[in-house]
């Protein structure tokens, strides 16, 4: 008898356990996925990102020229070699900055002259390189409107 008792007991400490977890996953998981909804994740807002992307339309593309130039180093023995693609709401923004031409190439030149190696490494110095790239070439779009700057190639020697 005592054997029969303390299996029957040891089973249901068991199935307690297995309850006690279930309970918890459970609310673990609903939790999670409350939170996960709150801030903006989720397959409702990726649905809502899809169809936001479908909407946007793609800019009209200027490439400009490979760019070569002195840094800002202390030896003036530092080069930096760029290649730029420049993103544009319109045609009409891009025949404008066709013709505009060496302002645009001055303006880069500045910016590009006036940064060290060590601002422009890692992902954080190249987009701090077009952040300031678009504030600067932006002015130069007065038919339409300069969108982003995009350094497809970048080296430094």
């Amino acid at each position: 008898m005592k054997d029969k008792a303390l299996i029957k007991n040891i089973v249901l400490i068991i199935l307690g356990g297995i309850l006690v977890m279930g309970i918890s996953g459970g609310a673990a998981y609903w939790a999670a996925t409350a939170v996960i909804a709150k801030a903006g994740g989720g397959a409702g807002a990726k649905a809502a990102d899809t169809k936001k992307e479908e909407k946007k339309e793609a800019g009209v593309f200027l490439t400009l020229p490979e760019i070569t130039t002195n840094l800002a180093d202390p030896s003036g023995r530092r080069l930096i070699r760029v290649k730029i693609d420049l993103e544009l709401s319109d045609e009409k923004a891009k025949a404008e900055l066709e013709k505009k031409q060496a302002p645009m190439k001055e303006v880069i030149l500045s910016v590009l002259r006036s940064k060290t190696v060590a601002e422009i490494n890692g992902s954080e110095g190249l987009e701090a390189l077009t952040k300031e790239l678009t504030r600067r070439v932006a002015p130069l779009v007065t038919q339409g409107k300069l969108m982003h700057v995009y350094v497809t190639d970048i080296a430094t020697q």
